[in-house]
């Protein structure tokens, strides 16, 4: 909505709470008394010269009414001096014809969203769930049927089939409950050498040979004989029965109650060596450290056990020093699976949510790395939504594979094609014409070259061959086509860019161009300095200029609010108490061009957004980029004080250099030969030149 005829004290009020800053937060209140033009970049180039050419420039253009870019509060004392004795500015339209050509290619709409990287396994993990498996005892289990004089008769017991994976490692420990009885009996003669033990307190004890009666369970391996006497009926009714009697049927398990025996604790273990540090990428099984410590039975010898990788890994902290004493329960380490890669979630705009399904690839950006990024895919979608203002969003989860030199808390952008056009012909969207319903394309005069541009009278229109198309989708940029039309024909392109022109004097004239919104919100006489708002209430701009035209209706401009800020900081810091000429922009002395021109759905604010890649074209000698910057450098962000600005349109630059004071230090983030670097200069006083 635009609010207009608003009076200069409620406008002031909106200003003062936008442009005051740290810099000027004690200032009284300006006495605003420019009285010289304020010079805005005339052309519209990406172009960045030293001091000397804006000097040059300068002298070439004569503003009228620029005070249209000021903040609110300046916008109509500055109309009154610049172009007093002026008559009403009015809004021309210069038309300019570029040549360009039908191409190949693909329009897909996306969902864009950023996040941190959360991995899907990273558990701190401790000495015990790290241990070494004990290696597996080979050993005999039966049941005592019948004692005959040192004849033991037995019923042999085997792995049940749902346990023939099972293998035990300490013989104090057994599970009886995973075996049965076979269909096997044997006997076995006591020999002189046999030693017997039982389990007490989960250590062995020696017993005598003739303690073992019938139902008792006997492990039988290399290192002896281990005895479980049961507690039954069969046992009791059994003892010291010489001539033997059999407990239970075969093929049944015994009641017993044995003894409660505990895995034995790590007692003074003690770290030997450790082979592995923070970063590291394991394997599952690699030996990280091993380990001497000594059980609870003092009779058994010290033993070596390895700490081992419990699976694919990033060893993202690690917690053992050569020499520390632990237990069972000391924490060893923090591993990150590399097997089952991280997840990250983007939220979803309410109008797009239907258009996501579980399964769909997304493509996946991490700009700390270098290595070839994986396609993650949809593994989740929440349907309860959190609502801000009049928007609602739902967040869906994304997850995708491991990528090399990445860790927990990394940023990570996230890419969804929810609709793609497929290949076909493709056109500038500013190529196609409209006639009532009917779509068409001017194809290029005789003679006319790829890249050449017609000024407006050139070339005329009416001789042109039209080719009817009909429209498919846009990204905003270029529009899918169909109709008679092959790939490389070469096209007009028709722009027209909007002036403002009046008289400054009686016998003086001048015109400016600048960046502007176009709105079809109605502009009325007297709107102009007036706020132009989005559905929010945020001021997105300020109203300078309509059209004037029996033909056309509602069509309004107004300049950003973001050049407005800046504009408006710049006059209170160089204004102050004295008269200016200008506004004064810091120059690197560079032109930049753009390219790889897209465009993507941004969930958070629920809009289309172009994304360019500022390249810069040329150095100037003597400009304050000659040091820093080269041809070909690519310009990803620039930091002024503690403000960055990421540089995604070319214009993000030349805003942002609004801002730069005397002294101040700027900062570039570049991509140079494919090395992403930070390349940083100051702001002096010949590198300021007139806005």
């Amino acid at each position: 909505m635009l609010y207009n005829n608003g009076t200069i004290g409620k406008n002031t009020k909106i200003f003062n709470a936008t442009v005051k800053n740290g810099k000027n937060a004690k200032r009284k209140e300006p006495n605003m008394k420019p009285t010289a033009k304020i010079t805005a970049n005339p052309t519209g180039k990406s172009t960045q010269p030293n001091r000397r050419a804006a000097a040059k420039k300068k002298k070439t253009i004569i503003i009228s009414c620029v005070a249209a870019v000021l903040a609110i509060s300046l916008i109509i004392t500055l109309v009154v001096v610049v172009i007093k004795k002026a008559n009403s500015p009015a809004l021309s339209v210069t038309t300019q014809y570029k040549i360009d050509e039908v191409t190949v290619g693909d329009v897909s709409t996306t969902i864009s969203g950023s996040g941190s990287l959360t991995p899907v396994t990273s558990k701190t993990l401790t000495a015990v769930d790290l241990l070494e498996a004990l290696p597996a005892i080979d050993a005999k289990i039966a049941e005592v049927t019948a004692v005959n004089e040192g004849v033991l008769t037995l019923t042999v017991y085997g792995l049940t089939e749902d346990n023939e994976d099972y293998e035990f490692t300490d013989v104090k420990k057994i599970d009886l409950t995973k075996y049965e009885a076979t269909s096997t009996t044997e006997e076995k003669t006591v020999a002189a050498d046999d030693v017997f033990y039982t389990v007490v307190d989960g250590a062995l004890d020696e017993i005598e040979s003739s303690e073992v009666v019938v139902g008792d369970m006997l492990v039988i391996y290399d290192g002896g004989i281990v005895v479980y006497h049961a507690e039954s009926e069969a046992q009791a009714g059994a003892s010291g029965n010489a001539s033997g009697s059999t407990s239970g049927a075969a093929g049944s398990m015994p009641s017993l109650e044995l003894e409660d025996v505990t895995v034995p604790e790590i007692v003074g273990g003690t770290v030997q060596t450790i082979n592995v540090q923070v970063g590291d990428t394991v394997d599952a099984g690699d030996v990280l450290a091993v380990i001497v410590f000594e059980t609870e039975d003092s009779d058994d010898e010290a033993e070596t056990r390895n700490i081992l990788a419990p699976y694919n890994a990033v060893i993202l902290e690690w917690y053992l020093h050569d020499g520390d004493e632990i237990t069972d329960e000391t924490s060893v380490g923090m591993f990150l699976g590399t097997d089952d890669g991280y997840t990250m979630t983007v939220s979803v705009d309410e109008n797009n949510i239907s258009l996501i399904e579980r399964g769909q690839e997304v493509e996946i950006s991490i700009d700390v790395s270098s290595e070839e990024m994986p396609t993650g895919a949809v593994t989740d979608i929440s349907y309860n939504g959190s609502t801000s203002g009049s928007t609602t969003a739902y967040k869906i989860t994304v997850t995708f594979d491991y990528v090399v030199g990445t860790y927990p808390g990394m940023s990570v952008s996230a890419e969804i094609v929810i609709e793609d056009s497929g290949e076909g012909l493709l056109v500038p969207v500013s190529a196609i014409q409209t006639s009532g319903d009917t779509k068409y394309v001017y194809l290029a005069p005789s003679g006319a070259s790829l890249g050449d541009v017609y000024e407006d009278g050139e070339i005329d229109v009416t001789k042109l061959t039209k080719v009817t198309v009909t429209e498919g989708m846009s990204d905003g940029s270029y529009t899918m086509v169909e109709g008679d039309l092959d790939e490389g024909d070469l096209i007009v392109v028709i722009t027209r860019t909007s002036t403002q022109t009046g008289s400054e004097s009686s016998d003086g004239s001048g015109r400016v161009e600048f960046r502007v919104i176009r709105t079809d919100t109605p502009v009325n006489s007297g709107n102009s300095g007036g706020g132009l708002f989005n559905d929010k209430g945020e001021l997105v701009g300020i109203v300078n200029a309509k059209i004037m035209s029996s033909d056309l209706e509602n069509i309004g401009y107004a300049i950003p609010i973001g050049v407005v800020r800046g504009v408006a900081d710049n006059i209170i810091d160089y204004c102050y108490g004295q008269e200016c000429e200008s506004v004064m922009r810091g120059l690197l002395g560079i032109t930049v061009t753009t390219s790889a021109l897209s465009t993507s759905y941004d969930s958070e604010s629920g809009m289309f957004v172009k994304n360019e890649e500022i390249t810069v074209y040329e150095v100037s000698a003597g400009g304050l980029g000659e040091e820093i910057l080269k041809a070909n450098d690519m310009i990803k962000s620039i930091t002024v004080g503690e403000k960055t600005v990421v540089i995604t349109r070319q214009y993000h630059l030349i805003d942002a250099m609004l801002d730069v004071r005397v002294g101040d230090t700027v900062s570039l983030v570049i991509v140079r030969d494919g090395t992403e670097m930070t390349v940083s200069t100051t702001i002096t006083e010949e590198s300021l030149a007139a806005y």
